[in-house]
């Protein structure tokens, strides 16, 4: 059974990969540098502070601060997740002509 401090790294994670996928894209089409990116890149790198912290509290003990910290951001995030499956399910099923 999966527990909820490596289910917080896992949504959280996905976040960070999303992040680097969103750089990459970022510096193989773009010509110029966009404001975006920055905080994008920014807020990937917080989370990867949220994820280590996460990690030093539990070595430290402190599994109750550590799930806390770690479900903060992850909370909206996998909210995010499943709205957004749901949104490409319906668009997938329903098959809309969006030319």
């Amino acid at each position: 059974m999966i527990s909820w401090f490596t289910a917080g790294v896992i949504v959280n994670g996905i976040a960070i990969l999303m992040v680097i996928i969103n750089c990459i894209f970022d510096i193989t089409n773009l010509r110029h540098e966009s404001s975006h990116s920055l905080i994008i890149n920014v807020f990937g790198l917080g989370l990867c502070g949220v994820i280590g912290g996460a990690y030093f509290l539990r070595s430290t003990g402190q599994y109750f601060m550590a799930n806390l910290v770690l479900w903060i951001p992850a909370g909206p995030l996998l909210f995010l997740y499943i709205f957004t499956s749901i949104f490409v399910a319906i668009a997938v099923i329903t098959k809309p002509d969006w030319r």
